[in-house]
């Protein structure tokens, strides 16, 4: 039979949405789901971040927005002003305070996922520190990471888009980073 033929149709996989992953808070308030792949994977060390999490830095799988989603529970916000313009959003568990994701005015197309939120943190692959400006000088980054000081350094970049993403073409690495 040739290829093509209706007894040799494959399923067109594009239209499924496979779940990647899965997480929630510490009481269960709240659950998500991500059906997207990680667009990247990075510690976050602006000072804002600092002090969200009790530590030198906040590490983030960072998504689609539109692969998001809430299966239940509602998190409550935090508005900080941004460098990029608008606020930087901190989205935690109004029951117990866990820390789950972020959201930019700025860049409403991805969200930040913090990694202590996965069901299954152990395949966190780090790609890059952001916000390096501001991380203490104690704090030990990892030297084969890429390192990006400030957001200005991301925009003077001539190819900003250097650094390795995931499957979404439409991210650029100067969005993500950005956020």
């Amino acid at each position: 039979m040739e290829a093509g033929s209706h007894s040799e149709q494959k399923l067109d996989h594009s239209k499924f949405m496979k779940i990647a992953f899965t997480g929630g808070c510490a009481c269960g308030a709240i659950r998500y789901e991500s059906a997207a792949e990680p667009v990247m994977m990075l510690h976050c060390h602006c000072r804002d971040c600092q002090r969200s999490s009790g530590g030198p830095f906040s590490p983030f799988v960072i998504e689609p927005a539109e692969a998001f989603k809430l299966l239940q529970g509602s998190p409550r916000f935090h508005a900080s002003p941004s460098a990029r313009g608008g606020n930087t959003n901190r989205g935690f568990c109004p029951e117990c305070g866990s820390p789950i994701l972020v959201k930019t005015d700025s860049n409403p197309d991805i969200v930040a996922i913090r990694t202590a939120s996965l069901d299954d943190p152990s395949w966190f692959n780090l790609q890059v520190d952001v916000w390096t400006s501001d991380a203490h000088p104690w704090d030990q980054m990892k030297s084969r990471v890429a390192q990006v000081r400030t957001v200005s350094d991301v925009m003077r970049q001539s190819r900003p888009d250097h650094i390795p993403l995931g499957s979404s073409k439409s991210l650029t690495a100067a969005n993500v980073l950005a956020f």
